[in-house]
């Protein structure tokens, strides 16, 4: 889009540099050069409205009015008459002028002319009648007579025709260059609309082409084409035409502007405006010719919509609409140019190309800064959508993110479960991490959180806890007061072995119960956090902390519930709900499982020599070899006073025979009261098979073999 508005802008650009060099070759002419000198003078004696005008008065009062019938003589008179000599008489909307020549009477003009003539492959630019001399007779008197509907003034010259010619030759390059920039405006605008189907570049179009054919109407060249001509061949069509241009620029108005949101109550006064043209549209339709007082009242209506646009574009720049200045420049041109016009009209600024051709210049120049702003209202509404649809694709990464985020937080609470309570913290951070990695690169992270005066500090590996427990330490305060003020923020001054080239995020989570806590997140400088990406991350860290804090809570909870309190080892119901799950999952994969009952031999005797203290410390050193001389996968459990019941998945009998024959191995002496109390293990051991149907028969099964190896003498392992 950004190469349209260039290609615009140079369009423009050189539309602008052709009308320049046009205008400023055609204002070095010189209007009066080499002209003989006329005496006219409004005819007296029999003819209507006497009045004398010489010629050297006629520029300064020689408005000319009169009540009906606004019929106006004027006699022309020269003493030298050049070769090939042109009348010429300017404006060239007068409703008709007639040429008499005084030597052949009154009773039938020599050549007529209205306003509204059709010209065939004409000879001269139609901004002025123009009447050949030559063509009729070598008198040197003449008199022409005017009807027009109001009060006028009236321009009256004699060229030489070679020598008009070259000047019209340069009217006739102006109006072409004027008009082709304008059409060229409507093309350009055209094929814009087609690409964007934006209804401002529809509107302007409208309004743009029905502008071009009334300013081809006020300046007489539309009549040089017969096909258009016959848009306004009479008072009411030419109205019409007037009419369908303020309309359709109160149309473009409310597109361009954007009134319906910006400013609704002068966009139902622009209604007001349009619902009044659209209805003496009709009017003109109807009523022919035209009253003047409706033409009157039209152009009043039409006077107090320009303070009323001013009000309105002073309102929007205020409020920083880019699309007013635009209408201001384009507006405001072309007001300008019509006081210009006026005051020519009136004689208060000098003859000049300028100011003669002021409005239809300008209109060339509305057209391009109308152009160019709706090139930049549509770039401006590109932005926006592109900023939306940034926003929604990161609402939509966020929505996608909170919705993985409730899966993973099944997963770790079914996880929990099945792990032993000192690695809950462990599996917290180790799940969020691994988790938020796949959504966020980042080089490292670390919950940190102070809770009864003690600060916790979690990462997902040994070296990057330490690394993240030196630097909260360091900036403990600093740390502290990021998270008190509630606003991911980032650690300006950090030292190694954190990586300069990344930015060390402090993401503040409000919880309560404890002063303060956070997730530091370390993150590439080169990747872009957005603020629904922040947000997100509030909320992920809040959960981490919580799940943080539930876990160790859940620890205390478990300790209580499923841990036996003299042995850490599970209890009896615990470990019997460890083996549901895990003959379950066996029978699923299809790999064995396998127990192992193992019994203290001859406890009682333990407890009756060495007292409940010896017993309780041999029941302790073998919870001790159970958790770490057997692999991690095994769960271990107190079934009874002297009984214990473990789990070892994935296991088959003679690996199990093996890993007890292990244990065993590795039994020592406890000291009791300076004494050595030696004891002894019997077990019975039990693997699972495909028509193994329960928890029980595993039980009774292992039972048995335990039972055989007490029979056996003790000390031994039994397989059943």
């Amino acid at each position: 889009m950004s190469r349209i508005i260039k290609y615009i802008t140079i369009l423009t650009i050189l539309i602008l540099l052709a009308t320049y060099a046009i205008v400023r070759n055609q204002s070095s002419i010189n209007f009066k050069a080499e002209i003989p000198k006329l005496s006219y003078s409004e005819a007296s004696g029999a003819l209507e409205n006497p009045k004398h005008l010489s010629y050297e008065t006629y520029k300064k009062d020689a408005t000319l009015s009169s009540k009906n019938p606004h019929i106006f003589w004027i006699k022309i008179e020269t003493n030298k008459m050049p070769e090939n000599p042109l009348l010429i008489v300017r404006p060239f909307n007068f409703d008709k002028i007639e040429l008499y020549d005084s030597s052949l009477g009154f009773e039938e003009p020599k050549e007529s002319q209205t306003r509204w003539d059709i010209i065939q492959d004409p000879k001269y630019t139609n901004y002025a009648k123009i009447f050949n001399l030559k063509e009729h007779s070598s008198a040197s008197e003449y008199y022409l007579k005017i009807t027009h509907y109001r009060a006028f003034q009236v321009d009256i010259e004699l060229w030489n025709s070679d020598q008009y010619k070259q000047l019209d030759n340069k009217y006739h390059s102006l109006f072409v260059a004027v008009y082709f920039g304008m059409f060229l405006m409507i093309i350009v605008n055209f094929f814009f609309y087609l690409v964007i189907k934006d209804t401002g570049y529809l509107h302007y179009i409208f309004y743009n082409t029905t502008f071009l054919i009334f300013l081809m109407h006020t300046s007489g060249y539309m009549y040089h084409f017969p096909i258009i001509a016959q848009l306004a061949q009479s008072m009411n069509s030419a109205m019409m035409l007037f009419l369908a241009c303020c309309f359709m620029f109160n149309l473009f108005a409310q597109s361009f502007l954007n009134t319906k949101q910006t400013a609704p109550k002068i966009n139902v006064v622009v209604n007001g405006y349009m619902l009044f043209y659209a209805f003496v549209f009709l009017l003109t339709l109807v009523i022919r010719p035209i009253p003047s007082f409706i033409v009157n009242l039209i152009n009043l209506v039409a006077l107090t919509g320009v303070p009323l646009y001013f009000w309105l574009m002073i309102r929007l720049i205020r409020q920083g609409n880019r699309q007013a200045i635009f209408f201001t420049l384009a507006f405001s041109a072309l007001m300008i140019s019509i006081v210009i016009r006026i005051l020519y009209v009136l004689s208060f600024l000098p003859e000049s190309f300028l100011f003669a051709h002021a409005f239809t210049i300008t209109a060339l120049l509305e057209a391009i800064f109308f152009t160019l702003g709706l090139a930049d209202r549509v770039l401006q509404f590109q932005k926006q959508r592109d900023s939306a649809q940034l926003i929604s694709k990161e609402k939509t990464f966020a929505y996608e993110l909170e919705k993985d985020f409730a899966s993973l937080l099944n997963k770790i609470t079914r996880k929990l479960h099945n792990e032993n309570p000192k690695d809950f913290e462990k599996v917290v951070i180790s799940e969020f991490l691994n988790d938020l990695r796949l959504k966020i690169p980042f080089a490292s992270a670390a919950a940190v959180y102070e809770m009864n005066q003690e600060l916790h500090i979690f990462a997902d590996s040994y070296k990057s806890n330490k690394n993240y427990n030196e630097l909260v330490k360091q900036q403990v305060f600093t740390i502290s007061n990021m998270c008190n003020k509630k606003q991911p923020n980032i650690l300006k001054h950090y030292s190694e072995p954190f990586n300069h080239d990344n930015s060390l995020y402090v993401i503040p989570v409000e919880m309560r119960n404890h002063e303060w806590s956070c997730m530091l997140l370390e993150i590439d400088k080169t990747f872009e956090i957005t603020e629904p990406m922040l947000d997100f991350l509030q909320h992920y860290s809040t959960e981490l902390i919580r799940s943080l804090i539930n876990a160790q809570s859940l620890k205390t909870i478990r300790d209580k519930a499923e841990i036996d309190p003299l042995t850490r080892l599970f209890n009896r119901g615990s470990i019997i709900d460890r083996l549901e799950r895990h003959l379950f999952a066996s029978k699923q994969t299809g790999k064995t499982l396998s127990i192992a009952f193992i019994d203290i031999d001859d406890f009682k005797d333990i407890n009756d020599s060495y007292g409940h203290e010896g017993g309780d410390k041999c029941l302790q050193k073998l919870s001790e070899l159970l958790r770490t001389r057997l692999p991690k996968n095994t769960r271990s459990g107190r079934y009874g006073g002297d009984e214990f019941l473990i789990v070892m998945p994935d296991c088959n009998a003679q690996q199990a025979f093996e890993r007890i024959s292990s244990l065993k191995s590795s039994i020592i002496p406890v000291i009791v009261d300076d004494r050595l109390c030696q004891y002894t293990l019997s077990v019975g051991i039990a693997s699972s098979t495909t028509s193994t149907s329960d928890i029980h028969e595993l039980i009774r099964l292992a039972d048995s073999a335990l039972y055989s190896s007490k029979r056996d003498g003790k000390n031994t392992i039994n397989v059943a």
